[in-house]
C-alpha cells in the first residue's frame, strides 16, 4: 500500500469517528405542539407525542427519524404531554387534565395495535391532574409507572401508579404530600427497576427543585432538594431527573440550566451543585444516563439562541462537548435505546425539529446472545491496571446481584452494581482513580452465590 492511499484511509478514519458522535438534524415535524415527547423504539424506530391546545398528535417514523407519518389519535380527546412505546403496536401517553394542560382529570391513553382505538387505563380522577409521564426500566421493561400532580391540588398526595407486568395491571402508590406551591415536572419521572423510582418537583419562585424517590419498591418515598439546579425570577420547572442502572449516581436540572446542573452519587439522599462546560444563559435541560455504564448525555437548550450538549464517562464528574446542528433550538425532550455498543439517541424540539446522535459506548453489558448456565465472576482484566479494570460475570437466572469492591480490611470502598438483574453476561468498566494504588477484593452477591476475586491498582 502506498503512502497516499494509507494516508487517505486514515484521515476517512479520523473524519467518520468524529462525525459519527455528533449531533445531527434529521426531520421534523408539524402539529406536535411547544412541548413534543419523544419515545425511541429501537435504532430507526422513534414516536413524536404532542399536539395543539386540545387535540392529540403522534407521529412515527421507522426510517431513524427521516420522515414521519401521522398516526390515529381515535379515542384520545386531549393533547399529550409524554409518550412511551415499548413496541410499534404498543404505546402509551398521558394528557395534562385539560386543553392548554391546564389540569383535571388526566388520564393514560394505550394502544396496541399502533394507534387507533385509544383506551384510557388510568385517571387521576380529580380536578387538577396533570401526566408528567408514563415511563419503563430500560433493564427489565415488565416494570414501569405513570405519575402525575395531586389529583386534588393544595397540599395533596402525588400520583404514582406502577405496573410489574408490562403495563397491563397497574397499582396505585402512596408517595409524599405536596408542599404548597410546588408541581411535579413533566417527563420528570424515570425508573431503573421495580425497587427504584422517582419523579423531580419544582417550588415557587427562588426554590429550588427537589426530587422524591422510593428505593423499597414504593413502602417509603425521601425527597431532597436538587442543588445546582440554577432558579429563575419567576416560577421554573424541573426538566428532567435520571439515574445510572447502579441506582447511586443520578444527574438532574430545570428548565434555568445555565452552567451547572444537580448531582448526586448516594441514590438522591443528597445533591451537590455540578459544574457543566454550558455557556447557555437559561436553558431547557435534559440527560440520558446509557444504562450500565458510567456514561451519562446532557443538553441544555434555550428557546432560543444556540443550544449545547454535552458527554460525560465518569458519572457526570467530567464532560466533553457534543457538536450541535446549528439552527436547532428547545429541545424539550430526549430518549435513547442502545444496540450493539452504540447509544442512538433523539431528540425533539418545540418548533417540531428531530435531532439525532449516534455514539459508540464501551463498557456497557450488552451480550444478550445467550442465557449463562452456571454462575461465574471472572478474573478482572488488565490486572494490575491503572486506573480502570474490566470486570466480567455470569448469572443463570434473575437476581438481585451486588458487586462490590473492598480494602485489605473489609472496608466497603465501592459499589459498582446493586440492583435486580436478568439471567445475562454481563460486563462493568470500572474506574478507580480515586482509590489509592494497592490490594483490593471484589465481590460478587446473588443471593445464591457469592465469589471473591483479587485485584491490584498501580499508580
Amino acid at each position: 500500500m502506498n503512502k497516499f492511499k494509507l494516508f487517505s484511509i486514515i484521515v476517512i478514519v479520523f473524519f467518520a469517528s468524529f462525525s459519527f458522535a455528533q449531533w445531527t438534524f434529521v426531520g421534523g415535524v408539524t402539529g406536535a405542539g411547544t412541548f413534543p415527547s419523544i419515545s425511541v423504539v429501537n435504532p430507526t424506530t422513534v414516536f413524536i407525542g404532542g399536539g395543539p391546545s386540545g387535540v392529540a398528535a403522534v407521529f412515527k417514523s421507522t426510517n431513524s427519524g427521516v420522515a414521519f407519518t401521522p398516526v390515529t389519535t381515535t379515542g384520545i380527546t386531549l393533547e399529550l404531554f409524554c409518550i412511551w412505546a415499548k413496541d410499534l403496536n404498543t404505546i402509551f401517553g398521558g394528557d395534562g387534565g385539560a386543553a392548554g394542560g391546564a389540569g383535571g382529570n388526566a388520564h393514560v391513553w394505550k394502544t396496541t395495535t399502533g394507534g387507533g382505538p385509544w383506551t384510557s387505563i388510568l385517571s387521576t380522577g380529580g380536578s387538577v391532574g396533570f401526566v408528567n409521564g408514563v415511563v419503563f426500566s430500560r433493564i427489565n421493561p415488565l416494570y414501569g409507572i405513570a405519575q402525575s400532580d395531586p389529583p386534588t391540588g393544595g397540599t395533596g398526595t402525588y400520583w404514582v401508579q406502577k405496573t410489574v407486568d408490562g403495563g397491563n395491571n397497574w397499582t396505585l402508590q402512596s408517595p409524599p404530600s405536596l408542599a404548597s406551591g410546588w408541581a411535579s415536572g413533566q417527563n420528570t419521572p424515570f425508573i431503573i427497576d421495580d425497587q427504584f423510582y422517582g419523579f423531580g418537583s419544582s417550588g415557587p419562585t427562588s426554590s429550588q427543585p427537589k426530587a422524591y424517590l422510593t428505593s423499597n419498591g414504593g413502602t417509603s418515598w425521601y425527597s431532597a432538594v436538587m442543588t445546582g439546579a440554577p432558579v429563575g425570577a419567576t416560577q421554573h420547572f424541573c426538566s428532567n431527573v435520571t439515574f445510572s442502572t447502579n441506582k447511586l449516581n443520578g444527574i438532574g436540572g430545570s428548565s434555568n440550566t445555565s452552567t451547572t446542573c444537580s448531582r448526586t452519587t448516594n441514590g438522591g439522599v443528597s445533591w451537590f451543585s455540578q459544574t457543566i462546560p454550558s455557556t447557555v444563559t437559561t436553558g431547557y435541560f435534559n440527560a440520558k444516563w446509557v444504562p450500565n455504564s458510567s456514561i451519562v448525555y446532557i443538553i441544555v437548550s434555550p428557546s432560543a439562541g444556540a443550544t449545547q450538549s454535552f458527554k460525560s464517562t465518569n458519572n457526570g464528574a467530567n464532560w466533553t462537548t457534543l457538536t450541535w446542528p446549528a439552527g436547532v433550538t428547545y429541545c424539550t425532550h430526549m430518549d435513547m435505546v442502545v444496540s450493539g455498543g452504540t447509544a442512538y439517541l433523539y431528540g425533539a424540539c418545540s418548533d417540531g425539529s428531530v435531532v439525532k446522535l449516534v455514539d459508540v459506548v464501551t463498557g456497557v453489558n450488552n451480550s444478550q446472545t445467550s442465557v449463562p448456565v452456571d454462575y461465574k465472576l471472572e478474573q478482572n482484566y488488565p490486572n494490575p491496571f491503572n486506573p480502570t479494570t474490566t470486570i466480567n460475570y455470569s448469572i443463570p437466572k434473575a437476581s438481585f446481584v451486588t458487586l462490590k469492591v473492598y480494602d485489605v480490611l473489609g472496608n466497603e470502598v465501592m459499589t459498582v452494581v446493586n440492583e435486580q438483574q436478568s439471567a445475562n453476561n454481563y460486563t462493568y468498566t470500572v474506574d478507580f482513580s480515586k482509590l489509592s494504588s494497592g490490594v483490593y477484593y471484589y465481590t460478587l452477591n446473588t443471593g445464591n452465590y457469592t465469589a471473591t476475586k483479587k485485584l491490584t491498582l498501580v499508580k
